[in-house]
């Protein structure tokens, strides 16, 4: 899936930040004598020492324990909600009687742990899990440099089995970027107009606090480049993706045209309370235009820099993660004679302009380029002798896109049975239908 893509991702790229921060506050820790004790179905087998300190959020669901150095994590099963399909939860009984799993090895950190905040962040919008239906705990790791470290507590990713890594270790996620000097970590309500939700805060060195959602989702822009579909009649859209640590560019054209290329520089505004200049959750840009289709012909409707602050907001839930900005002051990303449009600057994971258009495949080509891309219907299809029928019919998708359907079947002789339904869109990513959440997940 793409947010597990997405989270290799960035456990791959995370050292190429450094910095974060912290502070505990309503945080429940606890120090207590841990010896586990053996139940019939399974033996705790990690060493510990006489004492462990044991870091829990608020709901009991995941609990760490640091114990002469080396970090564990257990997930309480009870306190999570049921879902779909059944995991293979093996259960122990603490010293004091509650009922978990084993403590999992969690390595991969850059230091020394100092101490662990862990909550649900619903505004941090990769954490939701639609298995689950909620947003998951995560596990923010103050490190004794002050910098911060993270995971996604999980327990469907460590307990689907062997292969699935029933036996391995859970690893960090890497340093949190751009924050630094980081003193404590606080879970805490926080209120946004009418809404209120919590989430885990940290307070650098100079008192500065930080809502930890912000860094988190920004993470993820890292990945891959991000498609807005600027005009719908004829899907001229903008492509952003960035580089480096603060550059960005900006291109601007059809499925192979470009149009326009800015270059330039961008800025995260984390802070609090407005401190960096802008509210918590917004960008900025300082483009200038690299190369325009219209050189040497005066530029028409084409603005030679674009300098503006947007407000952005993370969605996870779609078949496409993306992001949507808000004009918060400056210029427009794009103007329709010299109006700013659209009004929602909505970026989906895309591909560059220039790719090939799947939406102009023939039927034999597309089916080929289907079986290939998804080795388990290459598979149903050429070793189970399932068939494959292309409708001619479409699916429009949240994001607009509209795709082009697959269907695997099964020729019962008297009729065909179908069983599985896959849709392409015209940059070849391909997606299945879950008739049980309903909803369409990407496979490739």
């Amino acid at each position: 899936m793409v947010k597990r893509l997405i989270l290799m991702f960035l456990l791959a790229t995370a050292v190429l930040f450094s910095g974060c921060l912290l502070r505990p506050k309503t945080q429940i820790t606890t120090s207590t004598p841990t010896k586990p004790t053996q139940s019939q179905a399974e033996k705790e087998t990690d060493p510990l020492s006489e004492t462990a300190d044991l870091f829990t959020d608020e709901n009991g669901m995941v609990t760490v324990r640091i114990s002469n150095g080396e970090i564990g994590l257990a997930f309480n099963p009870k306190k999570w909600p049921d879902r779909p399909e059944k995991l293979g939860w093996k259960i122990i009984t603490t010293p004091e009687g509650n009922q978990q799993t084993r403590f999992f090895p969690v390595k991969g950190f850059s230091g020394t742990v100092k101490a662990v905040c862990i909550g649900q962040m619903p505004g941090f919008a990769a954490s939701y899990a639609e298995a689950w239906g909620i947003a998951v705990p995560i596990a923010v790791f103050l490190m004794e440099d002050g910098s911060l470290e993270w995971l996604w507590a999980d327990p469907s990713w460590y307990m689907g089995g062997p292969s699935e890594g029933e036996d391995e270790a859970i690893h960090s996620m890497g340093k949190i970027p751009w924050l630094e000097n980081i003193v404590s970590l606080s879970y805490e309500s926080t209120r946004d107009g009418s809404s209120e939700e919590k989430s885990i805060f940290a307070q650098d060195s100079a008192g500065v606090r930080y809502d930890l959602k912000h860094p988190c989702n920004f993470q993820s822009v890292f990945y891959g480049v991000w498609r807005c579909n600027l005009r719908t009649e004829d899907n001229y859209s903008a492509y952003l993706y960035f580089e480096n640590h603060d550059e960005v560019k900006l291109e601007k054209g059809w499925l192979g045209t470009k149009t326009e290329i800015y270059v330039g520089k961008y800025q995260l505004y984390l802070a609090e309370d407005g401190l960096q200049g802008a509210r918590a959750g917004n960008i900025g840009f300082d483009l200038t235009l690299d190369w325009s289709i219209q050189e040497g012909e005066g530029l028409m409707d084409v603005p030679r820099t674009i300098r503006g602050t947007y407000l952005v907001e993370f969605e996870w839930r779609g078949v496409r993660p993306g992001f949507d900005f808000y004009l918060s002051s400056g210029d427009n990303l794009h103007t329709e004679e010299g109006v700013g449009w659209p009004p929602v600057y909505r970026f989906r994971l895309g591909d560059m302009p220039g790719g090939f258009d799947y939406g102009v495949m023939g039927d034999q080509e597309l089916m080929e380029y289907l079986l290939s891309s998804v080795p388990k219907a290459g598979e149903l299809v050429y070793e189970r002798g399932m068939i494959v029928l292309i409708p001619g019919d479409t699916t429009e998708l949240a994001d607009g896109s509209v795709c082009r359907n697959i269907w695997l079947g099964t020729d019962t002789g008297d009729s065909y049975v179908w069983e599985i339904f896959y849709t392409i869109d015209r940059w070849g990513t391909i997606y299945q239908y879950d008739p049980v959440l309903d909803t369409w997940k990407v496979v490739s």
